[in-house]
């Protein structure tokens, strides 16, 4: 695992996200409790309040309806994000442009959250550097399995989704986001916390059980 210097979101201890701004919760249910907790130790997290919902991009989107909820979830955190009623393309959570994440060939980003579904939906991915698209693609949220450059880890009724991206060239000021559209196929809410987009040596995020 790389160890880097963290100027902005990330900690050198490992980030379960001790407190957080009171949220504004228009609706409350309770889920599995996954009794684990996901962090990313050791590395930048380029997402702007990443174990924060109610600070996500998703939350002005008018292409969706976004709630910040209480739900359990493998953060740590009470709160969730729960996004529904796609009508066009929603972002779920995006660093702030540009970044200032430059690496060179061979090295990789990683996109990171957890995500809970109960319709097997589109989700999509997509790299950006030097100035445009390098990568987009999309899985099933559901079926999905671990391959290649993707990792999925089940945690109770969450799924750890990771995404992997490699470039060829030296890339300057890399971006990574997770994104649903309207051909997403959405029908139920879904959750979501934790977004990660940075660069480490290997899968980021950390997932070990609750004390």
């Amino acid at each position: 695992m790389t160890t880097l210097k963290s100027p902005s979101y990330a900690t050198p201890e490992t980030l379960t996200f001790q407190a957080w701004h009171k949220q504004k919760q228009r609706r409350v249910r309770k889920s599995h409790n996954p009794s684990f907790i996901v962090s990313y130790p050791y590395v930048t997290n380029y997402m702007p309040s990443p174990f924060d919902p109610s600070g996500y991009t998703v939350l002005n989107d008018p292409d969706c309806t976004y709630n910040v909820v209480q739900e359990q979830n493998p953060s740590g955190a009470a709160t969730a994000g729960e996004i529904s009623a796609v009508t066009g393309f929603a972002s779920v959570n995006l660093p702030a442009a540009p970044t200032g994440l430059n690496i060179l060939a061979g090295e990789s980003v990683f996109l990171a959250m957890p995500v809970r579904a109960t319709d097997d939906f589109k989700l999509f991915y997509r790299f950006d550097g030097n100035g445009g698209q390098l990568e987009q693609n999309s899985i099933n949220v559901l079926s999905a399995t671990t391959t290649g450059n993707i990792n999925i880890t089940d945690i109770g009724d969450w799924k750890l989704i990771q995404v992997r991206h490699t470039v060829s060239v030296d890339s300057t000021n890399m971006r990574g986001w997770f994104f649903v559209s309207v051909t997403s196929g959405v029908v139920d809410p879904f959750y979501v916390q934790a977004t990660y987009f940075g660069k480490a040596d290997d899968f980021p995020a950390n997932v070990m059980p609750t004390l």
